[in-house]
């Protein structure tokens, strides 16, 4: 048996389940959807505050990367600079 039909088994089998069990629960439809929703809410909240921290932080990386890489080339072309005229200087 492949291994995508045994995910695909596994994963009807849990979503079956699940629907069941909301269906056959002890408490008001209504109730449920709200908890439902609720959570799911709950659950976007968090991953809204969890990307964003996370996409402030990749952007001061970045930041810091392109700050970096501008020092190094402004110091690489001064001595790339000096090299010149020393070359210069040094002929006849």
């Amino acid at each position: 048996m492949k291994v995508g039909k045994v995910f695909f088994g596994i994963l009807t089998a849990l979503t079956l389940g699940l629907m069941g069990g909301i269906l056959l629960a002890p408490r008001k439809g209504s109730k449920t959807r709200k908890d439902i929703l609720d959570t799911g809410e709950d659950y976007t909240e968090r991953f809204k505050n969890n990307f964003d921290g996370f996409l402030k932080n990749l952007t001061k990386k970045v930041k810091n990367i392109s700050y970096n890489a501008k020092e190094t080339v402004s110091k690489d072309k001064d001595k790339h600079e000096q090299a010149q005229r020393a070359s210069a200087n040094s002929l006849p």
